[in-house]
């Protein structure tokens, strides 16, 4: 397991110049996905930021790529759900926080772009990587709702996938039909894993995040979605997918 992390260690503390900021309508849906960002070698490091987030412990993975050919299991070249490229998430000590992705910097998304410093989760595709061939995989994802300054401090939201044994295609993660609960005015999303062989190594696939990002003149959702399981669930996948 986790073959890349002689070479991820060389990706993961370089910053680049990010690219121009592509336009987000306010109000509107986001899809996030990594295609157009340069990997010349399969691995690389992540502008910061990336459409206003900070994306931590992640490294932009090209899975085709020919330099990382022996390296990627023929079962994990699907890793990227739009090609050619996905995240890959991993946790570089025990101690650490999972993969995650927050909002860079609230006052020049409010003062620069016009943007609430907080998003809609909606969905994302999650897939393990290099799964051991026994035990089940479970996958955590917690979102820190922005905190408003209340005095009820900030709320987690949390969910968790389990993967059967075995190697799997990418899952859509619908956040929303799921957990029961809409994650909205989320500031921070981290996604981590139990492989149950060795709670340290591992490592993830993430792709395609749809978002919403708000203008500031809208107040934005109420924070409800009540229904279903609440703030917490989760769901056990019966068999491989």
């Amino acid at each position: 397991m986790n073959l890349l992390a002689p070479l991820l260690a060389l990706y993961t503390t370089t910053t680049l110049t990010p690219p121009s900021p592509l336009p987000t309508p306010p109000n509107n849906y986001t899809t996030i996905n990594f295609d157009h960002l340069p990997a010349p070698h399969g691995l690389s490091p992540l502008p910061t930021p990336h459409h206003n987030l900070l994306f931590t412990h992640s490294t932009l993975l090209t899975p085709s790529s020919p330099s990382l050919h022996g390296l990627i299991s023929p079962n994990d070249l699907n890793c990227a759900v739009s090609a050619p490229a996905s995240l890959l998430g991993s946790r570089p000590r025990a101690d650490a926080e999972g993969a995650s992705w927050a909002i860079y910097n609230a006052t020049s998304m409010r003062e620069e772009e016009g943007l609430q410093p907080w998003f809609t989760l909606h969905e994302f595709y999650v897939k393990p990587m290099d799964a051991p061939e026994e035990g089940e995989i479970t996958v955590f994802v917690r979102g820190y709702r922005y905190d408003d300054g209340d005095g009820d401090g900030e709320e987690v939201l949390e969910w968790r996938v389990e993967f059967p044994r075995g190697f799997h295609r990418p899952f859509l993660v619908e956040m929303e039909k799921f957990s029961g609960r809409r994650w909205e005015r989320v500031t921070k999303v981290v996604v981590e894993a139990d492989f149950g062989v060795d709670a340290l190594d591992w490592e993830v696939c993430v792709d395609d995040l749809v978002v919403q990002f708000f203008g500031v003149e809208v107040e934005g959702e109420d924070g409800g979605g009540g229904g279903g399981v609440g703030a917490q669930g989760v769901l056990k996948m019966g068999g491989e997918i």
